[in-house]
């Protein structure tokens, strides 16, 4: 133990004294966020009258970088990830758990980041700057509804006046399942549910992208992802459903019209393999996504503000057994379900994620003092097609429409080292489609210190 304490202590000397006598330009610093959370279900009917349920999480994160010269910058980033929460219950996918089943908070710990930054600033005129990271970090990529999470991985960006260009390829699997978004199959549901296991589900990730950007205030974007599922036969044996493998091509474009009113669209193309190692079956998936918003910022008072966002993403009907596709009819050979790749969830209180959703979102802020924020949000949300969402709480009911989301945002930053924020809403179930209906509360309370 000895020789890794006197290793770091070295290092921490020579950041610290080393580099500032050599003429080094260095800086260093931290975070602390915390991020807490409390869900009432309001479903009166049952035989409990309020039934609730408390997650907390801190993540603290320290950073050092120095500048040998001044086209090279060296930069690390380390920070742990400290979650409380019940250990019988899912916050990160589940909408409704049974809350009756409510085992004392558990401490989960977890490396969130460990992170090297490389920058050259580059004397070419046509890229001004290459950047290089490799190790764990918060990976996003194109639209936050296909690409987002923390992974594990090489990650190089060339930057230049009008155009980027962006590659990187990351692992899932000795990420802290707590920490990863990926629950692509049935087998990655069932090893997250297992108790004895620590790690993610086992897979490759890629993803590029190219951006050019014009004088008119126009930006396009292309992107290609693709994720690799390599579990072996016997453990798909053990967790049950299939094996699924797939790719993802997609364009858009963000600009204004006019100095107050901005726009943004994304479609994407998403194509997919199962297989299941005791079948010769194969089923092909071809699916689609599209996004749209739109900002106005009319100035003024206030600055006031308002957003309208859309998004539609393809579904399958119920030959398909679920989300994951754990099994399919006889007769099905090409589906049509949307699988993001780690995909955030679509709400605050209702959370399902991307796959057969349409929703459509309006909100409004604005400012009565200039460091304090207020933002009402609405979303109703819809079924695609008659089929499973990642909700596993749907009926086999012929209706789309879901309920409606409604949403209150806080913010406050008394400086530019501290904020603090809180989300508060309800969501109001169709009752005859959502089982367990009840109206939900959730609230979100998040500060950020930087030091």
């Amino acid at each position: 133990m000895k020789g890794p304490r006197v290793f770091i202590i070295l290092i921490i000397l020579q950041m610290g004294i080393l580099y500032p006598i050599m003429g080094f330009v260095t800086d260093y610093g931290g975070s602390l966020q915390n991020l807490s959370n409390i869900t009432y279900d309001l479903d009166r009917s049952s035989t409990l009258e309020l039934k609730s349920l408390l997650s907390q999480s801190n993540k603290l994160t320290f950073w050092y970088q120095v500048n040998p010269c001044e086209r090279i910058s060296l930069s690390g980033q380390v920070g742990w990830l400290f979650r409380y929460l019940n250990s019988s219950i899912n916050y990160q996918y589940d909408f409704y758990e049974d809350f009756s089943d409510v085992k004392p908070l558990e401490l989960l710990r977890a490396l969130e980041v460990f992170r090297l930054d490389f920058e050259l600033i580059s004397p070419l005129k046509r890229w001004r700057a290459i950047s290089f990271k490799a190790g764990r970090w918060p990976v996003e990529g194109g639209t936050n509804y296909i690409l987002r999470g923390t992974l594990d991985g090489l990650d190089i960006h060339f930057r230049g006046t009008d155009s980027s260009f962006r590659a990187g390829i990351w692992y899932n699997g000795f990420i802290d399942k707590t920490s990863s978004s990926i629950l692509l199959t049935r087998a990655d549901k069932n090893s997250f549910l297992d108790h004895e296991k620590i790690f993610a589900s086992p897979r490759f990730l890629e993803y590029c992208e190219f951006r050019y950007r014009t004088t008119a205030c126009r930006e396009y974007l292309l992107f290609s992802a693709a994720q690799l599922g390599i579990y072996r036969d016997e453990r798909i044996f053990e967790l049950g459903g299939g094996r699924y493998s797939s790719g993802y091509l997609g364009g858009g474009m963000n600009g204004s019209v006019t100095p107050v009113f901005f726009y943004s669209i994304l479609a994407a193309l998403n194509g997919g393999l199962y297989t299941w190692p005791d079948s010769e079956v194969k089923v092909f998936q071809l699916s689609r996504m599209v996004e749209a918003g739109f900002r106005y910022f009319p100035g003024g008072a206030f600055l006031p503000e308002v957003k309208l966002d859309f998004l539609y993403t393809s579904g399958d009907d119920w030959d398909r057994a679920d989300w994951e596709g754990s099994s399919f009819s006889d007769t099905t050979s090409v589906t049509s379900l949307f699988m993001p790749l780690t995909g955030e969830p679509l709400g605050s209180v209702f959370q399902p994620k991307p796959g057969n959703i349409t929703l459509g979102k309006i909100e409004c802020s604005f400012k009565p003092f200039h460091n304090f924020q207020l933002a009402f949000v609405n979303t109703l949300f819809y079924r695609s097609v008659v089929g499973p969402i990642s909700v596993d709480t749907i009926a086999y009911s012929k209706e789309c429409y879901l309920g409606d989301e409604i949403l209150l945002y806080i913010k406050y930053r008394p400086c530019s080292d501290l904020g603090l924020s809180m989300t508060s809403g309800l969501f109001f179930p169709n009752e005859a489609l959502v089982s367990s209906s009840g109206m939900v509360f959730r609230a979100n309370f998040y500060l950020s210190l930087v030091f």
